[in-house]
Formats: structure tokens, sequence, C-alpha cells
């Protein structure tokens, strides 16, 4: 039976491997010990491959994949202002935030030359 790792057991198995001294074969019979579910050498090195990005996100830990934003920079302000108005209480609707992210996306230099795609959720 097929499970996926979420977000949080891939940042743990990354961090069972800060040391660097672990073979993937040994980090393999420890996931799959500590968490319950057969875990191979081939999703272990697949893991490992984005220990950086892993270990330096701050992505949901029930989330199963990360995908980066094409925008970073736009994505960051847009964070920015979502905070902001939700430190002043201020209900905001997927529609607001979608109008906000297209009125920054004119100001806020792209690092892509891919079309500009905003969607709901």
């Amino acid at each position: 039976m097929r499970s996926e790792l979420t977000m949080a057991e891939r940042i743990q198995i990354c961090r069972h491997h800060e040391d660097g001294r672990t073979t993937n074969k040994a980090l393999s019979l420890w996931a799959s010990k500590k968490m319950g579910k057969p875990i191979n050498e081939m999703t272990i090195s697949r893991i490992l491959i984005h220990k950086i990005e892993l270990l330096g996100s701050d992505v949901g830990s029930n989330r199963k994949h990360y995908r980066k934003p094409e925008c970073p920079n736009l994505e960051s302000i847009l964070y920015s202002w979502f905070l902001t108005m939700q430190e002043a209480n201020v209900t905001i609707s997927d529609a607001m935030l979608i109008a906000k992210a297209k009125m920054l996306s004119n100001s806020v230099p792209r690092e892509s030359a891919k079309e500009f795609k905003l969607s709901n959720g």
C-alpha cells in the first residue's frame, strides 16, 4: 500500500540527516520505523535532493507537495499585505486577494517570462 509523506515527515527526515553521515539505507530504516510506513532508499534520495529547500521552507506541515512560487517577490509582498490586513482585523476574500495581486503584478518585476496566472485557493 502506497502512502505519501507529508511535508512535516520529509522535513523530519532531512533534519535527521543533518549530520550528513547517515546513509540512505540507515535513514530509510529509521524513517520506516519512526513513521510506521515503508520508505525506500530511492524515496530518501529524492527527499534529500530538496533538503535545502525543505529545511528553509515554511510550508504547511500537512501538505504533500511543495511548489515554488513563480513570482517569489510578488508572493512576498502580497503575503506582507495579507498579514497587515489580518492584524487590522480585515476579512480578506479570494476576490480581494486576486485584485491586490493583479495590482501588484504591474509594479513588481517578475523573474519569469511566463504568463502571469491567478487562481482561487
